[in-house]
């Protein structure tokens, strides 16, 4: 199936309004804020107007679930026409076996926003219940509505209902993630996935909650650098951290991207030898420590940057449900 996004952990972006307004240090650099402004327009702030998106737009999730529909019944058919074969079988005579397409939802805004009517989310809401062949990840900021919003849309367990919707949080640091991670596990849900986007700061997610036991727990962690002219440096031992205890617990581990900075070891066209960019050192340089100039991170452009972590990539996804 074409992709419709350039997020790197979705295969479709849909936005069923435009605009929101800062409640976290993570907002305080928003690209989506950034470049509506660049086309004059103004739906970002306290006391601005979202604005809903026109009906071709929300037609696209309905023609995205056909095609999805349309690819899990070829898959069905070419099954019950080799039933004695496995699905690593098929593979290899050619057959393709679809997964289920991941739809993040607002990527510029959020969908439990105060400002925006519960009517919007309430033809949200039906949408995403015509299309059962769709993943819809609904990423928010406000954790805390949530439960209000969703019951003033449907009922107060429509969440726990749906199969085809993923919750997540975006968390940015410490405190945030304190806060925030046990109030989203509190909610039923077919999955949990946390987005650490942009990580300023150092976060411990097991201290954090993520995962207070062997059944209750997120079932994938997403984390980007922040990029724009501001952008705030990532430190590598701040992924690293979180990639090793996604590791222990079992869990699906995304880096999106380093941003705007990386480090020498991480890095995939810049020559800093040519012309040092600007750098920060999260530690005093310890001459006992071969990698300690390596972890000083350049500001060097977010494509320089890449996606990589010690060098290699990390591109997990959890299992549909």
């Amino acid at each position: 199936m074409a992709e419709n996004s350039k997020i790197a952990w979705c295969d479709h972006t849909f936005n069923p309004w435009r605009g929101c307004q800062p409640v976290s240090p993570g907002c305080a650099n928003c690209y989506a804020a950034r470049d509506l402004k660049r086309f004059g327009v103004d739906c970002f702030g306290p006391g601005k107007t979202r604005i809903r998106t026109k009906p071709d737009n929300w037609r696209k999730p309905l023609r995205w679930n056909r095609q999805a529909q349309t690819m899990f019944s070829a898959w069905a058919k070419f099954k019950a026409e080799y039933p004695g074969m496995t699905d690593r079988e098929l593979l290899a005579r050619g057959f393709i076996k679809p997964t289920r397409p991941k739809v993040f939802c607002a990527s510029m805004a959020d969908v439990f926003d105060n400002a925006v009517p519960n009517e919007w989310r309430r033809d949200l809401f039906s949408l995403i219940e015509l299309t059962p062949h769709l993943d819809w990840l609904l990423l928010t900021k406000r954790i805390d509505n949530v439960r209000g919003m969703v019951a003033d849309a449907r009922v107060h367990d429509w969440l726990e209902g749906r199969k085809n919707v993923w919750l997540g949080s975006t968390i940015c640091n410490q405190p945030e993630a304190e806060r925030d991670i046990s109030k989203l596990l509190a909610i039923r849900a077919a999955k949990h996935f946390i987005s650490l986007e942009p990580l300023i700061g150092d976060i411990d997610l097991e201290k954090a909650g993520a995962w207070p036991s062997e059944i209750v727990g997120i079932d994938w962690v997403i984390v980007g650098g922040e990029t724009g002219p501001n952008a705030r440096p990532m430190l590598p031992q701040w992924v690293r951290k979180i990639r090793d205890q996604c590791d222990l617990f079992g869990t699906p581990f995304m880096l999106k991207q380093n941003g705007e900075w990386a480090n020498r070891r991480d890095m995939l066209t810049y020559n800093v030898t040519k012309k040092t960019p600007r750098w920060v050192c999260p530690n005093k340089e310890d001459d006992s420590d071969p990698y300690s100039m390596l972890e000083m991170v350049y500001r060097v452009g977010k494509k320089s940057a890449g996606r990589l972590l010690d060098g290699r990539e990390h591109m997990e996804f959890p299992e549909a449900t």
